[in-house]
């Protein structure tokens, strides 16, 4: 998905863009605790920067059978 870049973008509307377009379109429900880094990464100019978020939570996931 493009995130577009806002003027006065900072990592909590963008922590926010990302966790909405999660839960509409994977329904995934991110929670800010969750995202342990979020950063834009450059790129040529005219170009949507990419983001990326790395995010950890074992507290929603399943066992499937197993201890974590």
């Amino acid at each position: 998905m493009n995130i577009p870049e806002a003027k006065d973008e900072n990592k909590i509307s963008l922590a926010k863009a990302v966790r909405l377009i999660l839960k509409t379109h994977t329904e995934v429900d991110l929670q800010p605790i969750d995202i342990v880094a979020l950063h834009r990464i450059p790129t040529k100019r005219g170009h949507i920067c990419p983001v990326l978020c790395n995010a950890t939570t074992l507290r929603n996931l399943p066992s499937c059978g197993r201890e974590l």
